[in-house]
């Protein structure tokens, strides 16, 4: 996904320019670049996080395993459920952040839906404000938020598919893998990330092989398919878009894969010590992100952090120094 300002995605891209611009390299001298921590015996409310946003006024908002956090640069503000208050969270754990075109904090819940931030009032509401007869959203565990072009919400759940609502939040669609209208199937109802292409389409990424894509001007929603074994095989997957209009897919076992949109074409990007030396650390792919400079970011699970310049086609790694500094 392409990183708004104020995304995960976006700090990670953002830090890693600076020690660019420091060191030359992803290893930060100790001298030159340093980390503060913010941990639970400074005020966090848990030390597991799933979420960071920026927002349009600066504060840092980072959902935990356990609350809400709002960081001003001095301290932590923590939001917690409380029983009998609806201007509360709605739950504790928070795994997705957004903020909207208007400027509402949007926050996908473990097992309690969406809670959301109006800022003028200075709390919080439930989402939707009315019983929706189709799904209990108290229940629902939500992992994805996005908001396209349109103005609509993209809400990926955790076994429920995709809802889909239109600029003023009213519920327009409901994308799943045994939807009664066909044409409007997933390939599975795991839903991790979404990316709006130059076209309008929406692609998601779900749990399983392939990656679908919704055309809201047929209102078709179709699986993708590579034409290697793996398939983009994948639990969890995250998408970018890159500037030539090439769909970049990290998958959690199955490596990397860029999707040429003009042709429908994939290449393949799979570590293999004993076979391909110029290509990704580790196959399985956390994070990506897009930098100002138009270079892939490509986070991995135990082997460093890689850097993809299509300029020169080749891949960087960088790991943490053995002497990296620590607090």
């Amino acid at each position: 996904m392409v990183p708004s300002a104020g995304s995960l995605k976006n700090l990670l891209w953002v830090t890693c320019v600076l020690i660019f611009s420091f060191s030359g390299k992803c290893q930060p001298d100790a001298a030159q670049v340093s980390f503060d921590h913010l941990t639970p015996e400074n005020g966090l409310s848990h030390s597991t996080v799933y979420s960071i946003l920026q927002d349009q006024t600066g504060l840092i908002w980072i959902g935990t395993r356990y609350g809400l956090n709002r960081f001003d640069g001095y301290g932590c503000k923590v939001f917690l459920p409380i029983e009998g208050d609806n201007t509360s969270l709605n739950g504790p754990t928070v795994l997705v952040l957004l903020e909207d075109k208007k400027g509402k904090i949007w926050i996908g819940h473990r097992e309690a839906g969406i809670s959301v931030w109006d800022k003028t009032k200075g709390q919080f509401k439930r989402f939707p404000e009315e019983p929706d007869p189709e799904v209990d959203w108290t229940k629902i565990s939500v992992r994805s938020l996005y908001e396209d072009s349109r103005g609509w919400l993209w809400v990926g759940t955790l076994g429920r598919g995709v809802f889909v609502f239109d600029e003023n939040r009213r519920k327009i669609g409901h994308l799943c893998r045994i939807c009664k209208t066909k044409t409007q199937a997933l390939g599975n109802d795991f839903v991790f990330d979404f990316q709006e292409d130059h076209l309008g389409r929406i692609w998601i990424a779900t749990d399983g092989k392939g990656i679908s894509v919704f055309d809201p001007a047929t209102q078709i929603s179709t699986v993708v398919h590579s034409n290697d074994e793996l398939d983009l095989n994948s639990y969890e997957k995250s998408l970018c878009l890159d500037r030539r209009g090439n769909l970049w897919i990290g998958t959690s076992g199955s490596g990397l894969y860029k999707l040429d949109l003009s042709n429908q074409q994939f290449e393949h990007f799979f570590f293999d010590k004993n076979k391909t030396p110029h290509t990704i650390s580790h196959n399985i792919v956390t994070d990506l992100a897009l930098d100002p400079f138009g270079k892939l970011w490509i986070a991995t699970d135990g082997n460093g952090l890689n850097v993809f310049d299509p300029e020169k086609n080749s891949f960087n790694t960088s790991k943490p120094l053995q002497t990296f500094p620590r607090r």
